[in-house]
């Protein structure tokens, strides 16, 4: 992928203005990654992203990087099925890491060892309690901690509560993500295709985006609230009332760009039959589960056009493979066009790493809803705290 600049008057402190000789160093990483039933892990993207910061601390001659994360969502309690020893596995036997494996964040000393992974931290409701004990305990590991997990975007313990007591900095992944996401001097025309669900969160994002963005290309179950904000017949198709109302706001926006036609089928599953209809034509008892045929051409034409391409979302029913043709195809487009193309994680990483396109894109994020957060506020709890962070130990 191609080299970014770094963002100018960042006001927040990076891994190079720092001397790591001698220090003692918390990173908190993301390594929230897939893992199968024998707890191995299945897709290590996220873990190889994070490579570069800790290679670069190591090589700076720190005494000792001690790597914490969270995995899922145990909600305060052991989970087996979220242990990171799945990760430290990963670590030893595949990247070849002399890393040593610690079973609990804050019950066991932490060995003399210079490359430690602690057990999952939301093992501890204290992380996602913003329990200032829990924090200090944390912080007591290190002189300095770094942070590197752009994608753990919510305020919990581990995030926004080290930077209170020690001197902290953004790792290289983080500082990427801020780069590949800033577009106030985006190349135009900017193009943003969103698919996939949570209307609650890209209802709102697409309103933030109708401000900069030539083109919003919508997909996913994000059809449906248009569709049915404009009073037409989705039949059976996965929508929440609830948010009805904000799409309809936002068909006043004329750069909102709706698909043409659509795959129906009546159940969704692989061996539903189906068909191509248009937009006005969804019968009771069918739902949309795909983008259609001209849909994929009329958006390819507007991708190919476009010198910033910005994608978030599947345009179907990904998990089922008879749904997943048309994203297939536009994800194989971006892969080809002359823009500068950037996926917004979550599910559309699985769509690359099916299609084998990393590379061909500019930019891949790890953040799924932080990629859409940081988009829409123009900021995040981890951002803030590092540059609280600046101020206090900067004095």
């Amino acid at each position: 992928m191609k080299k970014r600049s770094r963002t100018k008057n960042k006001k927040y402190r990076t891994v190079k203005d720092v001397d790591f000789k001698g220090k003692r160093v918390l990173m908190r990483v993301d390594v929230n990654v897939p893992l199968d039933r024998k707890g191995n892990v299945r897709d290590h993207q996220r873990i190889v992203q994070i490579l570069p910061t800790i290679n670069y601390i190591l090589y700076k001659g720190a005494k000792q990087l001690i790597l914490v994360s969270h995995h899922g969502r145990p909600h305060g309690t052991y989970d087996r099925r979220q242990s990171l020893q799945g990760v430290w596995r990963h670590f030893r036997d595949e990247l070849a890491y002399d890393c040593h494996f610690v079973p609990d964040c804050i019950s066991y000393s932490i060995p003399k060892k210079k490359l430690v992974l602690l057990e999952n931290l939301r093992f501890h409701p204290g992380e996602e309690q913003n329990n200032q004990r829990f924090a200090k305990k944390l912080a007591s590991y290190a002189d300095i901690y770094v942070n590197d997990a752009f994608g753990s975007y919510q305020g919990h313990a581990s995030i926004v509560d080290i930077p209170k007591y020690r001197p902290s900095f953004a790792g290289f992944l983080f500082q990427n993500e801020l780069d590949a996401l800033n577009f106030k001097n985006v190349k135009k025309p900017f193009v943003f295709l969103l698919g996939g669900d949570k209307a609650s969160t890209k209802l709102p994002l697409i309103k933030k985006l109708s401000k900069k963005a030539d083109k919003i290309l919508v997909g996913g179950v994000l059809i449906f609230y248009f569709l049915k904000a404009m009073g037409y017949e989705i039949g059976r198709s996965k929508f929440n009332p609830e948010y009805v109302h904000l799409a309809k706001k936002l068909l006043k926006q004329k750069n909102i760009i709706l698909p043409v036609d659509l795959v129906l089928a009546k159940k969704p599953s692989q061996g539903a039959k189906t068909r191509v209809a248009g937009i006005k034509d969804i019968k009771l008892d069918e739902m949309g589960l795909d983008i259609g045929p001209k849909t994929v051409k009329k958006y390819k034409g507007i991708l190919s056009k476009a010198k910033t391409v910005v994608w978030n979302g599947p345009m179907g029913l990904y998990e089922v493979e008879k749904f997943a043709k048309n994203t297939d195809a536009l994800a194989n487009h971006l892969a080809t066009i002359k823009g500068k193309v950037i996926s917004g994680g979550g599910d559309s990483i699985t769509v690359i790493n099916k299609l084998g396109i990393y590379n061909d894109l500019d930019y891949v994020s790890t953040g799924g809803g932080a990629t859409l957060k940081y988009i829409e506020k123009g900021t995040l709890p981890a951002l803030e705290a590092l540059k609280e962070n600046a101020k206090r130990f900067t004095k």
